[in-house]
């Protein structure tokens, strides 16, 4: 550290806002839904339901 304290928190470029990290979150669940492989429907679904989403 160059001087005594807590450190100074940064924000992470790499990190989305709130906003663009839901806007993901609809736009991958919509494509998943789509899907026809129902294996992958049961392990969504029980993700979901374990996430309390």
């Amino acid at each position: 550290p160059k001087q005594p304290g807590p450190p100074v928190m940064t924000s992470d470029p790499n990190m989305l806002s709130n906003e663009e990290a839901t806007a993901h979150f609809e736009q991958i669940l919509g494509l998943a839904q789509r899907s026809q492989d129902e294996l992958f429907h049961i392990a969504l679904y029980n993700w979901l339901i374990q996430a309390d989403l």
